[in-house]
This record gives structure tokens, sequence and C-alpha cells, in this order.
């Protein structure tokens, strides 16, 4: 995603995962700073210090792919989710989100998640604040070197007395 987002010529602040190991390739790919943190156990305005220092004209973005693995369709039996260590990362990131409120939101999952109530319940709070459309993609179909489907979701923040026009996945 970060990569992609440069090439686009959008300013990554920073990159934050739990795992150390993806540091190096991180830094090197991007040239953007690498945080290794568990964002489960921070507060939720935690990021919103990588938001100072811009201008008013500056937008604010924050794209999150939470663990796929409690949704995923190697987890057997939706009854072990709520039991999967990583289970509650996705609902921590919401909380992030809706604390922050940045200009523009994506995530990115496993295809099953549209069909978790937990799941689209946390959307539903998202589109109090936002234009919300969501989607499941063949990321191949847009330059990935993999042929599988993902659920995206992308949203814009609301403005007072403003419509939104145009902002949707390109078909």
């Amino acid at each position: 995603m970060t990569c992609g987002l440069l090439q686009a010529d959008i300013k990554v602040l920073a990159g934050y995962d739990i795992n150390e190991d993806c540091r190096y390739a991180y830094e090197v790919n991007n040239k953007v700073p690498f945080y290794n943190i568990d964002l489960m156990k921070v507060e939720n305005d935690y990021l919103e210090k990588h938001f100072n220092g811009l201008g008013k004209e500056d937008k604010t973005y924050i794209h999150f792919s939470p663990p796929c693995q409690p949704y995923s369709t190697m987890t057997k039996k939706d009854s072990r989710l709520q039991h999967h260590p990583k289970y509650n990362i996705a609902d921590k990131l919401f909380d992030i989100v809706l604390e922050i409120k940045p200009d523009f939101i994506s995530i990115e999952e496993v295809v099953k998640v549209m069909k978790l109530d937990m799941f689209q319940a946390r959307v539903d709070e998202l589109r109090e604040y936002y234009h919300i459309d969501q989607k499941v993609i063949n990321i191949a179909d847009y330059g990935a070197p993999q042929n599988r489907k993902r659920y995206f979701l992308i949203g814009k923040k609301k403005l007072p007395n403003v419509e939104l026009f145009g902002m949707e996945f390109p078909r």
C-alpha cells in the first residue's frame, strides 16, 4: 500500500507493525519511518502525533490492514473467531480512526469480513463521519502480483453542507 501511495505522489508519514522483521524491507523500499509498536497497547490518539506540523491544506489519511487470521477461510468455525489472539485488533483500529478522524481512510482485509455483523457494525459507525464505498476486488486487476480477492473500503470525511461527488472505486 505504501509503495502505491508514494507512486501516486502522496506523502506517507509512517508505517506501523508489531513485527520488527518488517522494518528493513519497509524502510529500504519506501524511505519512510517504520514504528515497531503494538497498537493494542497505545492510546487511540497515538498516531495523531505524526499529523502534527501539517498545514491546514494538508489532508490526513489512515490505511489499515488488520491481521486476516481471525477472519480467514482457514479459521474453521466462526465461534472460534472471538478467541483468536488477533481478533480485537480490527476493533482497536476502528477506535483509532474514530478518535483521530483523518480526512481519508481505507481498509483492506479478507472477503469474509463483509459477512461479519461485528465488522459491518463498525463500518456503520464510520458512516456517521465518512462517505463510504466498499467492494470486493481481485487485486491482480490493479497490478498486484497475486490473483486473489480482497475486501476494500475507502472513505472520505463528510464536510458540512458538502456533497461527495465521484469518490468510488474505478470500475
